[in-house]
């Protein structure tokens, strides 16, 4: 998608849109109240435009969790699982601390990292929660990412599945940017090339 001319083309928008495809919205989440509101308006956005399709989902609920350097779900394998309608992709990134060389260092980092991925577990559960209720009314899919760089995570997701939205918090339950998701909204505004809701 290219902003360097908006309004160019309008008219072939509609036409190169596949009537099959789904709308794809990605939802970054960390677990804060903040990423819960992000989320909850994420699902009323989507309600909002399944019902406006006129149309009957195709529910699909997928659970993966990956590293940096495995492949994620692509946006054809979710569009092929959502068929029709509104799809979204909820993204937790966790970022771990590599090895240290120095011993003392090393042994905090871990310790910091075990104590991320309980976190990480948590919240994994926390929303499964709270999805459950859609599963036979908004296909969606959840992916678990662990990496080094939160902002990497996100935007490495973004360029492989290339949602038409992605839609996250102001700010997370930590202000340092290597613990949390949601404190990385300016990073996403201003990198990130396709539309990006930031929810208070």
């Amino acid at each position: 998608m290219s902003f360097d001319d908006p309004l160019a083309s309008l008219g072939a928008i509609v036409d190169d849109v596949s009537p099959s495809a789904p709308y794809i919205i990605m939802v970054a989440v960390d677990g804060s109240e903040c990423a819960d509101r992000a989320l909850r308006h994420a699902v009323e956005l989507a309600a909002r435009m399944q019902r406006s399709t006129d149309r009957t989902p195709t529910p699909r609920t997928t659970t993966t969790t990956t590293t940096t350097t495995q492949q994620p779900t692509s946006r054809a394998a979710v569009a092929g699982a959502a068929h029709t309608g509104v799809m979204l992709v909820i993204i937790h990134a966790t970022a771990l601390n590599p090895p240290q060389p120095l011993p003392f260092l090393d042994n905090i980092d871990r310790a910091y990292n075990i104590e991320a991925e309980d976190k990480a577990k948590r919240v994994l559960e926390k929303y499964k929660r709270a999805l459950a209720p859609l599963n036979d009314k908004i296909a969606y899919f959840y992916h678990e990412r662990h990496g080094d760089d939160v902002d990497l995570i996100l935007e490495s997701m973004v360029n492989e599945q290339r949602p038409d939205m992605l839609i996250m918090g102001t700010r997370a339950l930590s202000g340092f940017k290597r613990f949390a998701l949601g404190s990385v909204s300016e990073h996403a505004v201003h990198h990130l090339n396709i539309p990006v809701c930031i929810v208070k």
